[in-house]
């Protein structure tokens, strides 16, 4: 048998590898090319970090962890004291055979192996504002990078997607993807603080707002100083929290994202990390949150990398001070993964310059770094009461349609006691996470034989999302999870002949779960 022709392979592999990188220059914005010598975990992650744009009354700084010095904490001085933390979370590469486990983020990668980077930022706040405020915030975005070499073997790094964090709430992280909105590519941000020197390589580093006393993360994707719903968020858009600046000062505010909530932003609230073009405002580090103060030195990845006893010192100190309740910075940088080591996975994705094909449609859930987006998140489980006792299940699949927004979901009604009659229905929501929002249902009753399915009952009414609720775990394990109480009034009637209704009556639900 003739050997393959390695030749022939490789040769093969450059023209993909080429034809991929043509692709990537054509979509996305370009962070950084970088030389091959140069191309590290570290010299990708600060040049992506990105700049933080709060409100010019933002009562909180973004500062670095307290420093301990015996049992005694205190913020750290000079320019120490700003800063803010990155860890690399996947490392894409074309063969999962060519690298195991993620490299040390000092260590040169090859330009060839590598084909993505997320990348997520944290963010501390020694204390927030606004309704149930408690000191410790820690907040946090991801960005999933693409990498692409060239024939001089320069890495080519190009920003994908963002996802900003929404208090820990997986279903309203706010999501940007940056094929669908080519404005970032286009706009080249003039008359922001952002515009290009051209004696500079005019590469694109990200804005992200900051929510006023909360501290919740969006990206400004054109970097217009505008939080712009289709093109900032423009994933999940109708689920996005936003940047609510209101929320701060008065816990009021409406359930969905409106442009009032957004406090006009000034060029000297701005923070520019370290290295930036331009530099606008002040400056804050970026430092490896495996070197906080947090996280065990020599860690072994895990999250009982954690440093406990400086964080169970740091809380112990805090709750002996007067002042507002404290929120334990270990169970915040346990959830977040602030200290958990990074995973490799195979992965050649390139974006197209068609994204409606492959994005009009959504499956299942958001698509967030955020928490479990997949059957936890996704299911339903609600008591019902109509005309009798019942039992009400969504199943976790759902598609949410283009232009509209919303969520189609499969809904089944289940009388107790009566295992052969149930009600199998459509149901369509506006939103899965809004405290207030509308469905509506169609669907058919079924009482003994599968002949007799057909569309015969309508529902419509509205729902209403209480505060969600969430357990937390000890300091080395993740929390389970957030459980979503709903409650549903609606009009219910039967189609006659014709489609005429009949049979109407009004039914009341009242359970947990993500619809």
């Amino acid at each position: 048998m003739a050997k393959p022709d390695a030749t022939a392979a490789n040769a093969n592999d450059a023209h993909q590898r080429a034809a991929r990188l043509r692709i990537l220059k054509c979509t996305l914005p370009i962070v950084a090319v970088f030389d091959k010598e140069q191309f590290t975990l570290d010299a990708v992650a600060k040049a992506a970090a990105p700049y933080l744009w709060p409100t010019h009354m933002e009562q909180y700084e973004p500062r670095a962890f307290p420093v301990m010095d015996g049992d005694t904490f205190s913020r750290p001085k000079g320019d120490a004291e700003h800063a803010y933390y990155f860890a690399i979370r996947r490392l894409k590469v074309y063969k999962s055979s060519s690298l195991v486990k993620v490299p040390g983020i000092n260590e040169v990668l090859s330009t060839t192996t590598v084909t993505g980077i997320q990348v997520r930022y944290f963010f501390y706040f020694e204390s927030e504002a606004g309704a149930g405020a408690h000191r410790n915030d820690l907040e946090s975005t991801e960005f999933y990078l693409l990498v692409a070499g060239d024939d001089k073997d320069r890495a080519w790094v190009f920003l994908w997607k963002s996802f900003g964090a929404a208090h820990g709430l997986p279903w309203a992280t706010n999501a940007s993807n940056l094929v669908l909105a080519s404005s970032a590519r286009t706009s080249r941000w003039r008359g922001t603080p952002f515009a290009c020197d051209k004696a500079q390589p005019c590469y694109y580093r990200p804005v992200l707002f900051i929510e006023e006393g909360k501290h919740a993360t969006a990206l400004d994707l054109d970097r217009d100083g505008h939080l712009t719903p289709l093109i900032d968020l423009n994933k999940s858009f109708r689920e996005a929290w936003g940047v609510r600046d209101t929320l701060g000062a008065n816990s009021r505010v409406p359930p969905k994202f409106a442009a009032d909530d957004l406090v006009p932003r000034v060029d000297d609230s701005l923070w520019s990390p370290e290295g930036a073009i331009p530099a606008v405002g002040r400056t804050i580090g970026v430092v490896p949150a495996a070197s906080s103060p947090a996280c065990s030195e020599g860690a072994s990845g895990d999250l009982s990398s954690l440093n406990k006893t400086y964080l169970n010192g740091l809380d112990a100190s805090q709750r002996c001070s007067p002042g507002r309740a404290v929120k334990a910075l270990g169970k915040l940088a346990g959830s977040k993964g602030l200290c958990a080591s990074g995973k490799v996975e195979e992965a050649t994705r390139t974006p197209g310059d068609r994204p409606f094909a492959t994005g009009a449609f959504r499956w299942a859930g958001p698509e967030t770094p955020y928490g479990d987006n997949g059957v936890f998140n996704s299911l339903h489980v609600a008591f019902r009461y109509d005309r009798g006792t019942w039992w009400s299940f969504v199943a976790p699949v759902a598609v949410s349609l283009p232009f509209m927004g919303g969520w189609i979901v499969p809904k089944v009604n289940q009388p107790a006691g009566h295992a052969a009659n149930r009600s199998i229905e459509l149901m369509l929501v506006s939103s899965s996470t809004r405290k207030f929002g509308w469905y509506m249902t169609v669907g058919s009753d079924r009482w003994t034989a599968w002949s007799s399915l057909k569309p015969s009952v309508v529902e419509a009414g509205i729902k209403i999302r209480a505060v969600p609720l969430r357990e937390w775990a000890p300091l080395d394990h993740k929390p389970t999870g957030w459980i979503l109480p709903s409650f549903r009034v609606g009009y219910r009637a039967q189609l006659a002949n014709r489609g005429r209704a009949s049979d109407h009556r009004i039914v009341l639900e009242a359970g947990v779960g993500a619809w």
